[in-house]
Parts: C-alpha cells; sequence; structure tokens
C-alpha cells in the first residue's frame, strides 16, 4: 500500500459536526487533513496548500462547492470529491459539469467514503 503520510486532503462543509465526522475518518488513513467552513475559505487554503484531493460540500456560505470546484478546475487537475444533502441527480450532472472527479450524498456511509478518497489518491486496500 502507498504510503499516504505525505497526502494532504482539504475538506470543506459549513456544518461543524460533519466536518469533524470527515475530518476524522479520512485522517485514519494517515493523509495530512486540513478544513475549511466556506468556499473563500476552502479557495485561499488550495491555493497555500496545493492539495492532493478535495472534498467539497455543495452548500456553503459564499462560494459554493460548485463554484470553488469550478474555479480550482481552473487551474489545477486536482481530484475533487462533491458532496450533496440533495439526493437529485440534476445535483451529479452539475458537480461533474463544473468537473468534480466524484460525487457522493449525505448522509454518508463512511466506509463508503474512505473507499472514495482511497480510490481519488490512488490507494488500492488490499483488504477490500
Amino acid at each position: 500500500m502507498m504510503n499516504l503520510k505525505s497526502k494532504t486532503v482539504l475538506i470543506a462543509d459549513d456544518d461543524p459536526a460533519f466536518l469533524r465526522l470527515v475530518s476524522f475518518s479520512v485522517a485514519q488513513l494517515g493523509v495530512c487533513v486540513f478544513t475549511a467552513t466556506d468556499g473563500l475559505a476552502a479557495l485561499d487554503t488550495f491555493s497555500v496548500l496545493d492539495p492532493d484531493l478535495v472534498i467539497l460540500d455543495i452548500m456553503m456560505p459564499g462560494l459554493g462547492g460548485w463554484e470553488v470546484c469550478r474555479l480550482i478546475r481552473e487551474r489545477s487537475s486536482t481530484p475533487v470529491l462533491m458532496i450533496s444533502a440533495r439526493q437529485e441527480p440534476a445535483d451529479l450532472a452539475q458537480s461533474l459539469d463544473v468537473g468534480a472527479t466524484a460525487h457522493l450524498s449525505k448522509p454518508l456511509p463512511i466506509g463508503e467514503l474512505v473507499q472514495q478518497v482511497q480510490g481519488l489518491l490512488g490507494v488500492v486496500d488490499p483488504g477490500l
């Protein structure tokens, strides 16, 4: 398995409890996790960090996740995983339209989130 200690993941969500849960779950993989609670902070952090993966909530104050993804895509091919509380098929289509690599709906099964993160970071768990 690839060493994840050198990998960085930026997670942006305006729900503090959800942000803590996702951050904790992703950190268990051994990656370095950074968080933001709104779209502008996510974009600023992205510019400084140049992370290996970005996880964005679609609905955040200020810049929404789709706009942040579009702006990231203008300058980088970093994988972006969009997360939405809505279950609308149009949300998946919009995520892909703005350049997201993947899309998951809340409530998230944490195991599915971890598998997505591993896949987007290029890690294959031999236990799967």
